[in-house]
């Protein structure tokens, strides 16, 4: 049973939000946590820095970026700092891309930032190394944090932290895998995960 703890993020835009003592169930009204994504295959591309930002977009209230339009732009992008259609991209290289194709303003600076004490007011992308777990989530979208084979690096949307009941501390992440993946397209991270695989925090200045 899945409940969400007193400091879910409430920002423009987020529609409906769910009563933090209340189990969520499936039917539930969770648009909120729903964002832009890409099928399963984007799992096997590098394409997350700029679905991490249109899901922020969308969250914090922007238009929702379709899908086929991030690949598009990934791929100019992609031509644009490499030269081909090879290779990821940094946080602030798909910011530049972003500002470039009108999803963020110029003034909507990306900052890389320490530690999660300025999570709150807006939602963090989060870069960590993925294990196997993030392949096999269970229903509730719980990652496995005993996993210590790193196959890959990936970016997400950090868009809570809090706890499952009495449980620990959890944080609360949007993949861009589907919907067909972890709880409805989102995932939950251990504290302890966190602290041992994430690589870096940015927050985007609204």
């Amino acid at each position: 049973m899945i409940k969400f703890s007193k400091n879910v993020i409430l920002t423009p835009g987020a529609g409906y939000h769910p009563d933090p003592a209340a189990p969520l169930c499936d039917g539930d009204d969770i648009s909120w946590m729903l964002r832009a994504r890409v099928g399963d295959a984007q799992g096997q591309s590098s394409a997350c820095t700029l679905f991490g930002l249109a899901n922020w977009v969308q969250i914090m209230g922007g238009p929702v970026v379709p899908d086929a339009l991030i690949i598009a732009a990934w791929e100019r992008a992609r031509m644009r700092y490499y030269g081909n259609t090879d290779g990821g991209l940094t946080v602030p290289q798909a910011w530049h891309s972003a500002v470039l194709e009108g999803w963020l303003e110029s003034r909507q600076t990306a900052e890389c930032v320490r530690d999660m004490t300025s999570f709150g007011t807006a939602p963090l992308l989060g870069c960590y190394e993925i294990t196997d777990g993030w392949y096999y989530p269970n229903e509730a979208g719980c990652i496995r944090h005993t996993d210590t084979q790193v196959v890959g690096y990936h970016l997400v949307v950090i868009i809570e932290a809090g706890r499952v009941a009495d449980a620990a501390p959890i944080i609360w992440i949007q993949n861009s895998w589907s919907l067909k993946w972890g709880y409805k397209g989102c995932g939950q991270l251990t504290a302890e995960y966190h602290r041992r695989h994430c690589k870096e925090l940015w927050k985007i200045n609204p």
